[in-house]
């Protein structure tokens, strides 16, 4: 879930990026001297289980880039985000990462997020203060008892693409729209764009063996304000003895080059600890939303 970057006045340009931890609603910065940072990340308190991955552990360091190539042919690489991942054979996940990115970088607080499938519980580590803040998963058993009873044939509807999507007891059916009425006038339909789909076949990323996929969307002129048509090319791989994604990019030229890669993988089970608080931290239970408050040495 992304958050907001709330900069005080006159700060702009002198303060580090934010890092971006998964579930942080936003993350505010102010300068309390010329020395130090002081920063608030907030939490909504509540996160939904998935399906853990199990009997695949690893650990590795993702890596997000994005590239703007400019008029004069001008390449800009900027890193986006730098997580030390970790997985263990439960499915139980750790995710380390800097608050913030670019120069100050190393010397901000690393935030943690281990998500504990098998206890039901995710928790947030504020590791300035040595707090771990807990967190219940929600599972769909738990969602119901939160409504008084099971989930009821159209209780989780959403709109999508002019057709209700409704859940009807683990299935989604797909519900057109009604047809217009007799000498209505339909607005014409946007020009869509053209789609391919490739089978890149396999090779070895990082020492494990990734298939490989390409979509293309070929647009014509005219469906984005453009004069002639251009193409926006996402790849993926995937490993299937990883069951993770290890290499992805999208190439579009209104927004430039966007790569996700690991990098540095290990396959050796990670160690048990790494999935719980230390000792010498304090656990909060939560049941809302949460804040973080952390500080930082200006460089």
């Amino acid at each position: 879930m992304r958050f907001f970057f709330l900069i005080a006045a006159g700060l702009a340009g002198s303060i580090p990026a934010l890092a971006e931890p998964q579930d942080a609603i936003y993350s505010t910065a102010t300068g309390a001297n010329n020395n130090v940072i002081q920063g608030t990340m907030g939490f909504p308190g509540r996160r939904f289980a998935g399906t853990p991955v199990t009997g695949a552990p690893y650990s590795a360091q993702r890596v997000s880039e994005h590239v703007q190539i400019g008029t004069d042919g001008t390449r800009f690489t900027q890193t986006n985000q730098q997580e030390t991942i970790y997985r263990d054979s439960q499915g139980r996940t750790r995710t380390e990462r800097q608050t913030m990115m670019g120069r100050s970088g190393a010397q901000s607080p690393v935030a943690v997020e281990i998500v504990d499938p098998i206890a039901g519980f995710s928790y947030t580590l504020d590791t300035q203060n040595k707090v771990a803040h807990r967190v219940q998963l929600q599972t769909p058993e738990r969602q119901a008892a939160r409504n008084g009873g099971n989930v009821l044939p159209g209780q989780m509807g959403v709109l999508i693409g002019g057709a209700t999507e409704t859940m009807r007891t683990g299935t989604i059916a797909a519900v057109a729209p009604p047809p217009p009425p007799p000498g209505a006038q339909v607005a014409s339909r946007p020009l869509r764009p053209e789609m391919k789909q490739e089978d890149l076949g396999q090779q070895v990323i990082e020492g494990v063996v990734a298939a490989g996929h390409r979509m293309t969307q070929t647009w014509p002129e005219g469906s984005q304000g453009n004069d002639r048509p251009f193409q926006v090319v996402s790849e993926t791989w995937m490993s299937a003895d990883l069951k993770e994604m290890v290499l992805s990019k999208n190439t579009d030229p209104r927004s430039g080059e966007n790569t996700a890669k690991l990098l540095n993988i290990n396959r050796a089970e990670p160690d048990a600890s790494l999935f719980m608080p230390p000792a010498d931290y304090k656990v909060v239970d939560e049941a809302g939303p949460f804040q973080i408050n952390w500080s930082a040495p200006r460089q």
